[in-house]
């Protein structure tokens, strides 16, 4: 249940991370650079999960 409500939360954040990069672009740069961490961590996941 708790992995549920953290799973829900990092969504609701990477949304809000997206619409603040398309829309509002307050602090552009530090989030650009938080969306940047975000897709690397993925991606390197990713590629150890698979090996």
């Amino acid at each position: 249940m708790i992995k549920r409500i953290l799973a829900w939360i990092l969504l609701a954040g990477f949304i809000l991370l997206l619409l603040n990069l398309a829309v509002f672009k307050f602090y552009w740069e530090i989030s650009l650079t938080v969306y940047i961490f975000i897709m690397l961590t993925y991606v390197f996941y990713s590629l150890a999960k698979k090996q």
